[in-house]
């Protein structure tokens, strides 16, 4: 059986479906990509989101926020400041093993299972600095570093 529809109902679907792809478009192109990166036990989560342009991370324990949208940021001397309409890039993922003897200490064979991220971030605006946040989540403990292009020049950061 064969359903006809009235070019007048045809009209109010096409308008329908065109308001509600309208209505939902904004945030569809706004939506902000969220990195999530686990340890190899699946106990810690790490995870990174912008929010209005500003970069913001959490952290969790058995499903249990450690840490709830902190803001990341850099300040380097003169004041100018990387942290502020920040646009991601292509996020890479690796896993790893730390392997390796300490010449010292109270644990001289050190084995270590980790996952990474590297998330790398460009400011839409002012100096355009491309600095990428790399992050491993250990089974034990979370451990980040911030990294600058070589292409970039940018001072050294400010510590207070």
């Amino acid at each position: 059986m064969r359903a006809v529809i009235s070019k007048t109902t045809c009209m109010r679907i096409k308008k329908t479906s065109v308001a509600f792809v309208l209505m939902f478009c904004p945030a569809i192109l706004f939506a902000q990509k969220k990195v999530t990166v686990s340890s190899p036990s699946k106990e810690i989560s790490f995870s990174f989101h912008t929010e209005d342009g500003h970069p913001e991370y959490s952290v969790s324990y058995k499903g249990k926020a450690l840490i709830q949208s902190s803001r990341l940021g850099l300040t380097f001397a003169g004041n100018d400041v990387f942290g502020d309409h920040i646009k991601t890039g292509k996020v890479t993922y690796v896993r790893g093993i730390d392997d390796y003897t300490l010449p010292e200490g109270k644990t001289s064979k050190v084995f270590d299972t980790y996952n990474e991220a590297y998330i790398p971030m460009q400011e839409r605006e002012g100096k355009k600095w491309l600095i990428g946040l790399q992050v491993r989540v250990f089974n034990d403990g979370v451990a980040s570093l911030w990294r600058r292009s070589p292409d970039h020049k940018c001072s050294k950061p400010k510590f207070e």
